[in-house]
């Protein structure tokens, strides 16, 4: 194991965190082009924020791995967009309880992804956050092709430095 406290450690994982943190902006910026709004945005940065912390400070975990990555955007992408369209029928058949059908609407939304992830064997924890944000919000194609597009980002870096990350 390597020792963390060496400098050669340090400066380890000084580039780690620096091809994060860059890596990061450049999410952040094409997020902030596609025009999303806040709440997609946040939700957008916080998922792959959190994806980024996995793939840079944990590389060797399940959830790290290119096929969970890909796999749990993607089936996050797919059931919250489908949910999405689910909640807006429920709402409008029933207006007068539009809180209880978005909350339970959601709920299963999540325990599909999570089940749909199980199933395929590709945990991701932090696209499941995405599905939340694909019920409430229904995102521009833009929003999702810049989501799709950082995702691959993230899996061709995780693949060529697969070697150097700790």
């Amino acid at each position: 194991m390597r020792d963390l406290y060496s400098f050669r450690g340090r400066h380890h994982l000084l580039g780690q965190v620096t091809l994060a943190t860059l890596y990061l902006w450049l999410v952040l910026f094409l997020l902030d082009e596609a025009s999303l709004t806040q709440l997609a945005w946040a939700a957008g940065a916080g998922s792959l924020a959190s994806s980024t912390y996995i793939v840079f400070a944990n590389p060797r975990s399940l959830s790290a791995r290119p096929m969970n990555i890909f796999g749990g955007y993607l089936l996050a992408l797919i059931i919250g967009m489908f949910f999405h369209q689910i909640n807006v029928m429920f709402s409008l058949a029933m207006p007068d309880q539009a809180s209880f059908v978005f909350e339970c609407v959601t709920a299963f939304s999540i325990g599909i992804t999570m089940l749909t992830m199980l199933f395929f064997h590709c945990g991701h924890p932090p696209a499941a956050g995405l599905t939340v944000v694909l019920v409430i919000e229904r995102m521009s194609p833009s929003s999702v092709a810049v989501i799709v597009f950082a995702v691959a980002v993230l899996i061709f870096l995780r693949l060529w430095f697969k070697d150097y990350l700790t």
